[in-house]
């Protein structure tokens, strides 16, 4: 199983740290990556961390500047919306 971590902070690098201990094969994406667990294969954008992954976790904060990615205009949690371009 490969899966896959966009956002790579406090509870994504977590994330990641604990899967890649169980032997899970894990790729990361951050737009400003500063702390990579070892054995994280760091992917060049979010588009190619996805590629041919059995699973896509989203690690955004809840921000002012995310929260339009996670929720829809009514308040909503978003769904059907793509992360590929």
């Amino acid at each position: 199983m490969i899966v896959a971590i966009l956002g790579i902070g406090e509870a994504g690098g977590t994330l990641a740290r604990d899967l890649i201990a169980e032997g899970v094969l894990v790729r990361g994406w951050d737009p400003d990556p500063r702390a990579i667990p070892d054995g994280l294969d760091l992917a060049s954008s979010n588009p190619a961390a996805v590629i041919g992954v059995d699973i896509v976790w989203v690690c955004l904060p809840n921000c002012e500047s995310t929260r339009p990615q996670a929720v829809n205009s009514n308040g909503q949690h978003s769904t059907g919306h793509s992360l590929l371009p």
